[in-house]
C-alpha cells in the first residue's frame, strides 16, 4: 500500500512536471529559434547593405578613373592639335592643312579597350570619327534608345561644364 501510494505520488508529480514543462520548453525553443532567425536575417541584411555600399564605392572609383583617363587622352589630343597649329604659326603648313592633319590623325587615336576620340563641330557635324559611316556626317539626328538626341546633348554639356565626358 505504501509503495502504491509512493508510485502514485511519483507518477502524479511526473505527470504534472511533464504537463507544465513540455509547453514551456516548446515556447522557449520557439522564442530562441525566432530570435536566431531575426539575428540571421539582420546579419544577411547588414552584409547585403555593406556589399551594396562597397559596390557603389567601387562604381564611383571606376567612374572617376575613367574620367581621369579620358582627361589624359583629351589632353594628349589637345597637345597633338596644338602641335599642328604651332606649325601653322611657324609657316610650315596652312591652317586648312593643319585641320585636315589633326582630324585625320585623331581618327587613328585609340586607347583602353578599342576606345577612340571623335571631334564634332558645335552644330553636331562629326569632323573626325574613326568609323567611316560617321566621319563627316551630321550627327544632330542620332538618337539614343530613349529617343533623345545624343550628340547635341553632349555638345551642350561640354560647352556648359567644360568637360568632354558624358555618361550615356
Amino acid at each position: 500500500r505504501f509503495f502504491s501510494v509512493i508510485v502514485l505520488i511519483v507518477t502524479l508529480f511526473s505527470l504534472a512536471v511533464y504537463i507544465y514543462s513540455v509547453p514551456l520548453i516548446k515556447d522557449t525553443v520557439y522564442d530562441i529559434e525566432r530570435n536566431a532567425s531575426r539575428i540571421a536575417l539582420n546579419n544577411v541584411f547588414e552584409l547585403a547593405n555593406k556589399m551594396y555600399l562597397n559596390l557603389e564605392t567601387y562604381r564611383q572609383q571606376a567612374l572617376e578613373n575613367q574620367k581621369r583617363q579620358l582627361r589624359n587622352v583629351v589632353a594628349l589630343a589637345q597637345a597633338y592639335t596644338r602641335d599642328a597649329f604651332n606649325q601653322v604659326e611657324m609657316g610650315y603648313i596652312t591652317e586648312q592643312e593643319a585641320r585636315e592633319r589633326v582630324f585625320e590623325g585623331l581618327r587613328g587615336f585609340t586607347y583602353g579597350n578599342n576606345d577612340y576620340i571623335w571631334v564634332s563641330s558645335y552644330d553636331a557635324v562629326l569632323l573626325s570619327h574613326p568609323d567611316p559611316r560617321y566621319h563627316g556626317a551630321d550627327a544632330s539626328t542620332l538618337r539614343s534608345n530613349e529617343g533623345e538626341t545624343i550628340i547635341p546633348k553632349i555638345i551642350e554639356l561640354a560647352k556648359v561644364d567644360g568637360e568632354g565626358f558624358y555618361q550615356y
